[in-house]
């Protein structure tokens, strides 16, 4: 039996993985995800360069692996957001 960590990733070969979860995607809304975490989690290939603009509304600057503030602010303020089920 695996007990995953908490947060972090490790790679696995092979298997067949059954979790029983209690919740959903996420837990309110994702363009108020501190833009450093959201860079962590496209650092760790959580999430992808698109999917950070996409459904957080975070500028990732792929040449120095760091958030493009002023971009993330303006994707921010004019973005039609993604529907969040959740909150």
């Amino acid at each position: 039996r695996f007990v995953p960590p908490k947060y972090g990733i490790r790679r696995q070969g092979p298997a067949r993985m059954i979790a029983h979860t209690p919740g959903g995607g996420g837990w309110g809304d994702p363009f108020l995800r501190e833009p450093s975490l959201v860079l962590r989690d496209v650092r760790d290939g959580v999430v992808s360069v698109g999917a950070a603009r996409s459904q957080y509304g975070v500028v990732v600057d792929v040449e120095r692996w760091q958030v493009d503030l002023v971009a993330t602010e303006a994707v921010r303020s004019t973005a039609k957001r993604p529907i969040n089920r959740g909150s």
